[in-house]
C-alpha cells in the first residue's frame, strides 16, 4: 500500500538541499521536465515557475521534482527514465519516491513540500528510513 511521506527530520532536509545544490541549475536555461541531476543515481527535474493572478511566471520561485529510487544507493545504479503520458511523467510508487520542492531565489530558501496523507502525487512504497539510509549512504559518497 503506497502512502505519503512526511517529515519534519532536518538532517533529511540537509541532505536533499545538498543534492539539490549541486544540480545543473542555469537560471537562464531552465527546461521543465529536463533531468539535471549531477549525480546519475537520483532525478531532480525543473517544473516551472509558481504564477501570480494573471498567470505570469513569479521567477523567485522554481519548482522542483527530487526522486531517489529504492536502488539509488547501490553501486553503478542510474536512475531509469520513466514512461511519460501527455501531460507528465507517470510515477512509479513501488520504486520510488517523488518529493516536490520549491526554490526562491531571492531568499536563497528551499521549501519541501511534505503532502497529507490524502494527497497521491508523492504516494511512495519506500519507507522514510529506508530513503533516509540511500540518501545517506549517497551523501557520503558524494558529499564527505
Amino acid at each position: 500500500m503506497a502512502k505519503s511521506i512526511k517529515s519534519n527530520d532536518d538532517k533529511f532536509e540537509e541532505i536533499m538541499i545538498r543534492f539539490l545544490s549541486k544540480m545543473k541549475r542555469d537560471p537562464s536555461r531552465l527546461v521543465i521536465g529536463e533531468n539535471i541531476s549531477s549525480q546519475p543515481e537520483i532525478k531532480i527535474i525543473f517544473e516551472g515557475y509558481d504564477q501570480d493572478d494573471e498567470d505570469q511566471d513569479i521567477l523567485d520561485s522554481e519548482n522542483y521534482s527530487f526522486f531517489i529510487h529504492k536502488d539509488s544507493s547501490l553501486d553503478g545504479f542510474v536512475f531509469p527514465e520513466h514512461e511519460l503520458s501527455p501531460w507528465s511523467l507517470i510515477h512509479r510508487p513501488e520504486q520510488e519516491a517523488w518529493f516536490k520542492v520549491t526554490y526562491y531565489t531571492s531568499r536563497d530558501k528551499w521549501l519541501f513540500a511534505w503532502y497529507p496523507d490524502n494527497n497521491s502525487d508523492n504516494e511512495t512504497e519506500l519507507t522514510e528510513k529506508e530513503i533516509i539510509n540511500s540518501l545517506e549512504k549517497l551523501d557520503k559518497k558524494y558529499f564527505s
